[in-house]
């Protein structure tokens, strides 16, 4: 005779536990009780494993409650040890390699950025093994839970394998496997996009209070990160939230992909750069050639206008079809395309008039986390994953 195999107890503690430090991450600093009522766990049950994660030097008391009036013991309120475990965050660029050390919190403390000029799978491989073994270099192994690494494309987040990247022009890169070899920490790979999205979820909005949320990247790619029900979407074949290969007009120009019309052959940064200076999109000098671009449009030269108004429309367009479809509560506007007036009004501009929904008032804010949300994010899913077991 067969019977279902349930979860040992050890197994019932460990997401018992990551339940609790989920609540104090999200809404800490919190009594037990509080944290009972919320987690529907037992207050005994509270009282056990937080003293079990105070022990393990996860958890602390920082004093009692302000206004608690209630007869009896004033209650202690519990809060996480940011400093009690570590993460690395890094992203794979076009033009750079980006990487930090987080806390618990989400404080990014140290931060480490090389440049690259070069689109070569074994030297960027080889560089970014190099930035994790640096940043990490004055901490003990003990003391960081992981690396999270965001790039470019489509990824298979299981297996970390870059499965197409246009812009970095990979296909079927391991770099999972790749960085195992000579790091001996849990690595995890996901879309550099979709990690943003999920820092700023995280660390931005009270670890996943806003549950419906779109994350619209617009640089040197655009790209797009989705939370549903306060968890990333990856849709089929991990293939979501590639807004920048929608197509915005069939039979347009060629974009990176080989497709033709997509959004990023209109709204991305390197195609306004190809359209405006005529050079190539892999300029070396992507940064300071867009800048300028956007310091143009402030000082009212037509073209730069033209050209940033025009490459706004199609953005704006593209995000309300997404609003149309997906109905988020928030949605988040990051890169340093939005710094241009032009551009953004413009996205502004379209969003609210061709938006169907029955409320008219479509909240939209800037990244809190700005240039530094790729590594923050990518920071978020180890904690996520190996922290909270999601």
């Amino acid at each position: 005779m067969s019977y279902l195999k349930g979860k040992s107890m050890s197994d019932l503690r460990e997401d018992n536990s990551a339940k609790i430090i989920e609540i104090v991450l999200k809404s800490g600093p919190l009594s037990r009780s509080e944290i009972s009522n919320i987690s529907g766990l037992t207050k005994a049950s509270v009282s056990t494993i937080t003293r079990q994660l105070i022990d393990e030097g996860l958890l602390e008391e920082t004093g009692f409650q302000e206004g608690n009036k209630s007869v009896g013991r004033k209650r202690k309120n519990i809060d996480i040890v940011s400093e009690a475990k570590y993460v690395i965050g890094v992203e794979i660029g076009v033009k750079t390699i980006k990487s930090g050390i987080i806390d618990l919190k989400g404080n990014l403390l140290n931060e480490l950025k090389i440049s690259l000029n070069t689109k070569s799978e074994k030297t960027i491989i080889n560089k970014t093994i190099d930035v994790i073994k640096k940043i990490s270099a004055n901490f003990k192994k003990n003391e960081i839970l992981g690396v999270g690494i965001g790039a470019t494309g489509i990824i298979d987040n299981n297996k970390g394998v870059v499965i197409k990247s246009p812009n970095l022009n990979w296909n079927n890169v391991n770099l999972k496997k790749e960085i195992e070899k000579q790091i001996s920490l849990p690595i995890l790979i996901d879309n550099n996009v979709r990690l943003m999205a999920l820092g700023e979820n995280r660390f931005c909005y009270n670890w996943g209070e806003i549950p419906r949320m779109l994350f619209i990247h617009a640089g040197y790619g655009i790209g797009c990160g989705i939370i549903l029900n306060g968890e990333l979407y990856y849709g089929y074949k991990f293939g979501a939230g590639e807004l920048g290969h929608t197509i915005v007009i069939p039979d347009g120009p060629t974009c990176t992909c080989g497709k033709n019309g997509c959004l990023e052959a209109f709204s991305s940064g390197h195609a306004i750069i190809s359209n405006y200076e005529e050079v190539k999109a892999d300029s070396k000098n992507y940064l300071f050639e867009i800048n300028n671009i956007i310091l143009e449009d402030e000082n009212g030269i037509n073209y730069a206008n033209e050209i940033m108004s025009k490459a706004g429309k199609y953005m704006g367009v593209s995000i309300s079809n997404l609003l149309n479809l997906l109905a988020p509560d928030l949605v988040v506007l990051h890169g340093e395309l939005f710094d241009s007036e032009s551009y953004y009004s413009n996205v502004e501009k379209y969003l609210k008039s061709n938006f169907f929904g029955v409320n008219d008032k479509i909240l939209t804010k800037r990244s809190k986390l700005n240039e530094k949300a790729a590594v923050i994010g990518a920071g978020a899913l180890i904690i996520d994953r190996i922290l909270l077991k999601k």
